[in-house]
C-alpha cells in the first residue's frame, strides 16, 4: 500500500454514544499513540453506538513505517496520533 501524505485513511477505534444522536465518543488506541474525542457517526466507517470500527483521518505527514494523522473530530487533546503504516486503511469512497 502506497500512502502519501493528504491521503485519508481508517484508523482502527472503539466507540461509545455521544452527547447527541450523530456524535460518538471514540478511542483510537495504537502501540505509537492514542487519540479520544468526540466525532461525526459520519466519520465512522460503521454508524454504530458502541464497538469497534474505523475513524476517518488524513496523514499528516510519513517517515519510514510512521504516519501521523488528524482524526476528523474534537480532541479532547491533541488533534493528532502516530500509527504504524501498517494500521491504517486507505478510504476507498463509494463510486455513484
Amino acid at each position: 500500500m502506497s500512502l502519501r501524505t493528504g491521503d485519508r485513511v481508517w484508523l482502527p477505534c472503539e466507540v461509545k454514544p455521544g452527547p447527541f444522536s450523530n456524535e460518538r465518543l471514540v478511542r483510537v488506541k495504537l502501540p505509537t499513540g492514542e487519540w479520544i474525542g468526540f466525532v461525526d457517526t459520519q466519520a465512522l466507517k460503521d454508524e454504530k453506538e458502541t464497538g469497534p470500527t474505523h475513524v476517518l483521518a488524513v496523514l499528516t505527514s510519513i517517515e519510514d513505517d510512521r504516519a501521523t494523522a488528524a482524526v476528523q473530530g474534537h480532541a479532547f487533546d491533541s488533534r493528532y496520533v502516530q500509527a504504524s503504516t501498517s494500521e491504517v486503511q486507505p478510504f476507498v469512497p463509494l463510486s455513484s
